[in-house]
């Protein structure tokens, strides 16, 4: 009797989960998308990622490589139901035609944990996103890039020492994150807020200090994954994307170049920018909250992904040494039409070196996906025939690891080939959604324009100084960490000579 009135009992519950689960895992096959097998209840398709044995940006990689015959799949983010799109042209109708549909990012970090970073043009929800976009975009005007320019150059410069006082004819080994780490953290010291960061002298730096952020170990990233894609469980555990040790830390050092500046006095950097911003419109006492804002963007845009993206590329320059003369041959003719001197319009003469940035870039994304969150209902169709009426909550997701390395898009490739980015190539794409690093539309990266002037003075300054050979303590080919995406499983190795 006890085992019969037990059943009884529990019966209406499984029945009332196993309904639950079906209507939640149920989205895509009734719209008549195809679907990824293997749904687990609660994790969904997630499951890899809880176990640590992929990251997500690989996970949708390897959906995007299985469907190939699809213009959109569907699957599971837990009970989310989230669309990977696999179509350049269903990439613009998301990212431009329909941007007030998917206005979005999927990742919207927690107000209360992460007051100033919640705001941030990447993480914000559309009301703050336009504010705050609008007031960063003014800082990365081409005016403005002109001013910080100076800034940047003196990084440069301390670079060049660095190398000429570090590295010698016999050569030196390096891992490559961890060498421009020191260059990226200098540039945010000293472009952002007009600081010397130390990053070049010694160990107990700037960069030190603001790398807790980006840290990469298994719990760091595990608590990054928990931000981004269980918000809710992130609240939980306090959880924060930015560390408060880190916040305390800006929001001390803006007070103290408050307190220092002389108003009669000119800086070129982005905080002083940024302060000027607020006195022409309108702000009679400067608003350090809002500064904090700003200042925390200018580190996610200049800190980590310009390290990761320079790195990729060095590594290139040491595997291809005839890409990597052609780029230092460049360098030398264009300057001799400056008088040898590192200018702000020399930058724009250096044509080659910005195809080997790209074709690095397509190959080795550093934001490896767009993941917009669909605000107001919309129908989307693809020439497949494939048409899904998607709910607002509903997560689409473009791959740019897939989309870059489509050989739909990109014959062979595998293949590093700065030709792809020729003017004459570039005419012949039918689309520019087939290249996305900095994203596309009214959401694209707001500080691209900075990223590139603060890479291209970095490789000159390499280039003239050094030469580039590859470590044998680089395992060849690169294999992505299948915890944390971007970051490879031991490292980028390359011996730095010094050319004279």
């Amino acid at each position: 009797m006890t085992i019969i009135f037990i059943f009884s009992s529990l019966f209406p519950l499984v029945i009332f989960v196993y309904f639950y689960f079906h209507s939640k895992y149920n989205y895509w096959r009734t719209r008549g998308i195809p679907c990824v097998p293997g749904i687990i209840p609660v994790f969904g398709h997630m499951w890899s990622l809880v176990s640590l044995k992929e990251s997500f940006p690989t996970l949708c990689e390897r959906i995007y490589q299985k469907y190939e015959n699809s213009s959109m799949v569907g699957f599971y983010q837990f009970k989310t139901p989230t669309l990977l799109i696999r179509d350049s042209e269903l990439a613009k109708l998301i990212l431009v035609t329909n941007f007030s549909n998917f206005g979005e990012n999927q990742i919207l970090l927690d107000p209360h944990l992460d007051p100033s970073m919640s705001k941030n043009p990447f993480f914000a929800r559309m009301e703050d996103w336009k504010i705050v976009r609008s007031v960063m975009t003014t800082g990365f005007s081409s005016s403005k890039l002109k001013s910080l320019f100076l800034s940047t150059r003196d990084v440069s410069f301390k670079l060049r020492k660095f190398l000429v006082t570090q590295i010698d004819r016999r050569g030196k080994e390096v891992e490559l994150v961890e060498f421009w780490n020191r260059y990226t953290g200098e540039f945010v010291a000293h472009v952002g807020f007009g600081l010397e960061g130390h990053c070049f002298e010694s160990d107990d730096n700037f960069e030190r200090i603001i790398s807790v952020m980006f840290g990469s170990s298994i719990l760091a990233r595990t608590k990054e994954m928990l931000s981004f894609y269980s918000p809710g469980l992130a609240k939980l555990l306090r959880i924060r994307r930015v560390p408060k040790k880190l916040e305390l830390f800006f929001r001390d050092s803006i007070k103290d170049v408050l307190k220092k500046r002389n108003s009669q006095e000119h800086y070129d950097d982005f905080l002083q920018m940024m302060i000027e911003h607020q006195k022409t419109h309108g702000d009679c006492k400067i608003n350090e909250k809002n500064l904090l804002i700003y200042m925390e963007g200018f580190l996610l845009d200049a800190y980590e992904s310009a390290s990761i993206s320079l790195s990729f590329l060095c590594l290139q320059l040491a595997l291809y040494p005839k890409i990597q003369d052609k780029v230092r041959q460049e360098i030398v003719v264009n300057l001799q039409k400056y008088d040898n001197q590192l200018c702000y319009e020399l930058l724009n003469d250096l044509n080659y070196m910005e195809q080997v940035l790209y074709e690095s870039l397509r190959m080795n994304a550093t934001i490896p996906l767009l993941s917009k969150r669909c605000i107001e209902e919309c129908e989307i169709s693809a020439k497949d025939g494939l048409s899904c009426k998607i709910s607002p909550g509903v997560i689409v997701l473009i791959s740019l690891y897939g989309l870059h390395m489509d050989p739909k898009y990109w014959p062979n490739p595998e293949m590093f080939d700065p030709e792809r980015f020729s003017e004459r190539e570039k005419e012949k794409r039918s689309s520019k959604f087939t290249f996305l690093p900095f994203g596309q539309g009214p959401r694209m990266c707001v500080g691209r324009r900075m990223a590139m002037i603060e890479m291209k003075l970095a490789l000159i300054q390499l280039l003239l100084n050094c030469s580039l050979e590859i470590s044998s303590k680089t395992d060849l080919p690169i294999k992505r960490d299948l915890h944390f995406s971007t970051t490879p499983k031991s490292g980028l190795w390359v011996r730095l000579k010094l050319l004279s």
